[in-house]
């Protein structure tokens, strides 16, 4: 679970930096991208990372980071087929938000059970 969760970071890391030139190059101004990743983005964003937050009370971490994974593929499948703009980029900042805490928890969990934790 831990390389998934490398992989997907770093994989996000390169989507997300490569996600604005994209949009340009559809043909979207650069301040309307910029509106979209800076308020909807951030806004969807923070809505994801609090449902997930309640999702990490209800299941265990580890299966939460596996859950969130997939809706967040599922999600990105779905901002691809949908018109480009400020709906698409409100989908990727739900779902990104959507990882982060349960990854975090997982983290968490994962230090505290080692042979050797971090106090």
């Amino acid at each position: 679970l831990m390389v998934v969760m490398v992989l997907l970071k770093c994989c996000e890391k390169v989507i997300l930096a490569m996600y604005k030139p994209y949009l340009v190059d559809q043909g979207f101004s650069a301040s309307a991208v910029g509106e979209w990743i800076g308020f909807h983005g951030t806004v969807a964003s923070v809505v994801g990372s609090v449902a997930a937050s309640y999702l990490v009370d209800f299941m265990n971490a580890a299966d939460a980071v596996k859950l969130t994974v997939v809706l967040r593929f599922l999600v990105f499948a779905l901002s691809l087929v949908l018109p480009g703009g400020s709906t698409a980029v409100a989908l990727q900042g739900l779902a990104a938000g959507l990882v982060t805490p349960p990854i975090y928890a997982y983290l968490m969990e994962a230090v505290q059970s080692s042979p050797h934790p971090v106090t």
